[in-house]
């Protein structure tokens, strides 16, 4: 058989292969929306129903739906009185009901109360997309605080985080950070069930790639070996590149960046002042070692200096950053501090509704310009992660075209042609990266595809700009992002060369290992690495029951984490998986004068899988609130943190001679002063508790 005949009957074999697994219950999964356990339920069971929101796509990932995790978890949940019910929505309609008009609503009301949602992380450093989602403080509505949608409200752990994320010490950070990870899993916000080592799967003629944490951050390494391609596939253009992108696109301008595919084209197009990126640059076919990923300058022309104290500002808070002198945008536009200072000053005007808002408010207090290429970050506290702040692209810290943007209302900047206009290339703005999209008709499209040409005045190509040698990529004229919504058609798409590299391809296991024959797929490269994400249970701390921290803590302990390990993620591509703890990643390293720590806290457990364990925070929840022997329940413990210390007498002071009408539910902080549970916080209360005190509850 020639090499092109098997290849032919290896395409169909691998696509037939690959529906036939995919169509598995295992691996599909099933979505109940009324589930009654074998049996039914036992007497005075399901004591209440909690709703699971997600999306059509059954698999994993950033809207994943994890149909096959929710079964198991459903499942188990049944066996301690919990019914859940799994509700599916197309993409946008979850989108809205999780972060627009849902985030701070309970399903019933129109928003959610648990889901399932990938969360990506750089490994360079927790921040961004790391404090903003957990801070008390932190709501996404009204802007411009973070994105806190649980919402989160533990004074202890904002306190642990604070001092973590502020202190430049390393030992001081790990200590911290460390505790304050271990607060997570006493009152956990969410239940993290893995972090995955994946496939990927692209060309062996892509080149100058990283898929972990530099992605198109740094594209300056990215180049195709066009002979290899031309053999592959002499049908295709040997100067086009082609990307497979899991979603559609949603948006164009950075500023309001909210999907993967939003964030790819943006970066593309987009730059920030320094970009996240690896020294060395791996050899094909690896992934950086933590102690390699670096950040770069990449619009700014050096590295910040921190400016010391002046009379208007403390030590460490003014950080001032040069630009590189003779960039330009596309249009020919001198790239300059105004419009740095334009677009943070416009992120940050509430008005505008900015995606990103939240991951750089809380740190960035205002942008001064000090002469038109130098502009000072003016710090609320000193941030050893502000490299990292600044080379965030989403939402923004990649720099807009003030001259083009300035004169329309910045309210309407989200409605306007340059942020939705996929088919009215005249509202497009220009750019400042290595790509631009292509003029004409339905080159943009939400639904298909966006082509994008080398823009010739990207400073990266220039060497009087940026220095010898210039960046990449030299040799690709065109990069495509194609829409292919099913994870099975991606990976048939990936083996037969009709893309080059992409999001998400799900197969078996050993259908990946099949790929990596290179004797019979001579162009394919793949490669497995620890993926830097959580794939986390999201809790809605404003759904009643689950603002009570032991309902949190029976679901953590009754979600089957090995069965989904070993049963379910395997058919989807996950080979091997770390247990979940918190959301701070294993390769979360920080090193600061010389010492290098670990920001993971390696000591810490996750959760048992343990339904017996389960049941007991059940027990303790149905006798605290509904049960007629309040000794069988967590008797002197209000707040719910399974100790009976001097903060439940304070909550008992302050509800004394309230009824339970008036405290029975916060939403985000579950209280409970009436320890003998006769409706009335009393006297009889306090000499419940005393007797109990220090008393720690399963």
């Amino acid at each position: 058989m020639s090499l092109i005949e098997f290849r032919n009957t290896a395409k169909y074999l691998l696509a037939t292969i690959i529906c036939l697994l995919l169509a598995s219950p295992i691996v599909a999964g099933c979505l109940v929306q009324a589930y009654t356990p074998p049996g039914g339920w036992p007497p005075g069971q399901p004591y209440f129903t909690l709703h699971a929101t997600v999306t059509t796509d059954p698999y994993w990932g950033y809207y994943g739906g994890y149909h096959a995790v929710w079964a198991a978890i459903q499942s188990a949940c049944a066996q301690i009185g919990i019914n859940i019910e799994i509700n599916q929505y197309s993409e946008f309609d979850w989108y809205d009901r999780v972060w627009e008009t849902g985030w701070n609503k309970s399903w019933d009301e129109g928003g959610w109360d648990m889901f399932i949602n990938e969360w990506w992380l750089q490994p360079h450093a927790p921040d961004p997309w790391f404090s903003s989602m957990v801070y008390s403080w932190a709501d996404p509505w009204p802007l411009p605080e973070g994105y806190n949608i649980a919402p989160w409200r533990n004074s202890d752990a904002d306190g642990l985080l604070w001092k973590g994320m502020h202190y430049f010490d390393a030992n001081q950070r790990k200590t911290y950070l460390w505790l304050w990870q271990e607060e997570f899993m006493r009152d956990p916000p969410w239940a993290n069930i893995y972090y995955p080592r994946i496939f990927e799967v692209m060309g062996r003629y892509v080149l100058g790639y990283d898929p972990s944490g530099c992605w198109f951050y740094d594209v300056a390494h990215l180049e195709l070996d066009n002979a290899m391609l031309a053999e592959a596939r002499p049908d295709r253009d040997p100067r086009t590149i082609i990307y497979a992108v899991s979603e559609p696109l949603w948006s164009m301008n950075p500023m309001f960046t909210d999907t993967y595919t939003d964030e790819q084209f943006i970066t593309l197009q987009f730059r920030t002042l320094y970009k996240w990126s690896a020294d060395p640059w791996p050899e094909s076919g690896k992934v950086p070692d933590s102690d390699e990923y670096v950040i770069k300058p990449d619009l700014a022309a050096d590295y910040p200096k921190y400016l010391k104290a002046t009379p208007t500002s403390a030590n460490g808070t003014r950080v001032r950053v040069p630009l590189r002198q003779g960039a330009r945008w596309s249009d020919g536009v001198k790239i300059n501090a105004t419009d740095v200072k334009w677009t943070f000053d416009t992120m940050f005007t509430t008005k505008a509704k900015a995606s990103g808002i939240g991951d750089f408010s809380y740190v960035i207090k205002s942008v001064e310009i000090v002469d038109e290429y130098r502009v000072d970050f003016i710090l609320y506290d000193p941030f050893p992660d502000i490299l990292s702040i600044l080379s965030n692209d989403w939402g923004t810290g990649a720099i807009l075209p003030w001259h083009f943007l300035k004169d329309i209302s910045v309210g309407s900047l989200k409605s306007h042609g340059s942020n939705w206009g996929f088919t009215t290339p005249d509202l497009w703005m220009p750019v400042s990266g290595p790509f631009k999209a292509r003029y004409g008709t339905n080159t943009v499209q939400p639904g298909t595809r966006a082509i994008l040409d080398r823009n010739p005045l990207y400073y990266g190509y220039n060497t009087s700009i940026v220095g010898s040698p210039a960046w990449g990529p030299y040799n690709i004229d065109t990069l495509i992002m194609q829409w292919i919504e099913d994870p099975a058609s991606r990976l048939v798409a990936l083996e037969e060369n009709d893309v080059d590299f992409g999001e998400y391809p799900t197969a078996p296991v050993a259908t990946f290992k099949l790929l990596n024959n290179t004797a019979n797929y001579p162009y394919l490269r793949v490669m497995q690495y620890d993926y830097p994400a959580s794939n986390p249970v999201w809790f809605n701390f404003d759904n009643e029951y689950i603002s009570n921290r032991y309902v949190r803590l029976a679901i953590c302990h009754a979600i089957p984490y090995s069965y989904i390990i070993n049963q379910i993620l395997p058919p989807w591509g996950i080979e091997t998986s770390r247990r979940g703890k918190t959301y701070i990643l294993p390769h979360h390293y920080y090193t600061y004068g010389g010492t290098t720590v670990h920001l993971f806290n390696e000591d810490l457990q996750p959760f048992q899988e343990n339904i017996t364990l389960a049941q007991k925070y059940m027990d303790l929840w149905r006798y605290s609130k509904v049960g007629t022997d309040y000794t069988k329940g967590p008797v002197g413990d209000a707040d719910f943190n399974r100790l009976v210390e001097l903060p439940d007498w304070y909550i008992w002071r302050d509800w004394f001679g309230s009824t339970s009408s008036e405290w029975d539910y916060l939403p985000g902080q579950d209280i409970d002063p009436d320890f003998t549970n006769n409706d009335y916080v009393d006297m009889y209360d306090f000499y419940a508790w005393r007797p109990k005190f220090g008393t720690t509850y399963p």
